[in-house]
């Protein structure tokens, strides 16, 4: 009697699956718990607070941020927007561009407000997703979006907004930092 044998190629993808549907379902379960500690378990984290340049608190849907050596208030909030979709666009870049332009639109309606710039990045291998800043007469406001389909499988958008008093000094590669935090919330870090 003939036995049927699975090619090498079909069982090393077999196998491969495997592993990936177990390490989805312990990251969704991590994510479900306690999703900002894969940031703030980090060594980087934990350096970033013992150096005292940072202040944070943590909170059950974002991680704020406030700058304790900034010579100005520098405070940054990192969240999560899950589901990001609509109807209207066919991609997670149209949908954020349009809803930038509607922003911009409203912003420069009042006066000393204005849009400066938005410039699409690409963090690690495939993250991707847009810098944005405007400023008004008091604060520079940077915002840094990355996008990536979430643990549960739907679009997600993850998100920091940077607020930066006139006259204030940010410490270096501080934007750097924000995008590795945002990028360890997503299954691609």
């Amino acid at each position: 009697m003939r036995q049927s044998r699975f090619p090498l190629a079909t069982l090393a993808v077999m196998l491969l699956l495997f592993v990936f549907s177990g390490l989805s379902a312990a990251l969704s379960a991590q994510a479900g718990e306690n999703r900002f500690s894969l940031v703030t378990k980090t060594p980087q984290f934990q350096r970033m607070e013992e150096a005292g340049v940072w202040d944070t608190t943590v909170l059950p849907e974002a991680i704020e941020f406030s700058c304790l050596t900034c010579g100005g208030a520098v405070v940054a909030r990192l969240e999560t927007i899950s589901p990001y979709v609509s109807d209207l666009y066919d991609s997670l870049e149209q949908i954020y561009l349009a809803d930038r332009r509607q922003f911009c639109a409203d912003l420069v309606s009042g006066r000393d407000r204005r849009c400066i710039s938005s410039s699409q990045i690409r963090w690690n291998f495939s993250l991707r997703g847009f810098h944005s800043e405007y400023e008004t007469a008091l604060e520079n406001v940077i915002e840094l979006v990355l996008f990536h389909r979430g643990y549960e499988g739907e679009f997600e958008m993850l998100k920091t907004t940077i607020r930066v008093e006139k006259g204030a000094n940010p410490p270096a590669n501080y934007s750097g930092m924000f995008l590795h935090y945002m990028s360890r919330l997503s299954p691609f870090y």
